[in-house]
């Protein structure tokens, strides 16, 4: 792994650890009442993440003018959705 693929997994895993925490889901995947609508499964591996957010940087180029929080939001709201 490259020093900046290893840097983007690290600054991603490092992010939905603590939007995780602050933004729990059910044991089930559902969304909790009140929270966002992200829903990061604990059984998501450090690759997933990395991969779905270097995909939509790359699908979503137009979209980089964002703040990297923004990014990231839509990034996994798109590859990881909450269940219904």
């Amino acid at each position: 792994m490259s020093a900046n693929a290893s840097f983007v997994t690290g600054y991603v895993t490092g992010w939905a650890d603590k939007w995780s925490a602050d933004n729990p889901i059910s044991a089930d995947g559902h969304k909790v009442q009140g929270a966002p609508g992200l829903c990061l499964s604990r059984d998501l591996t450090a690759s997933q993440l990395s991969t779905a957010y270097c995909r939509y940087l790359s699908e979503y180029q137009d979209a980089l003018s964002q703040s990297s929080d923004e990014l990231l939001i839509d990034a996994f709201g798109k590859a990881f959705p909450c269940r219904q």
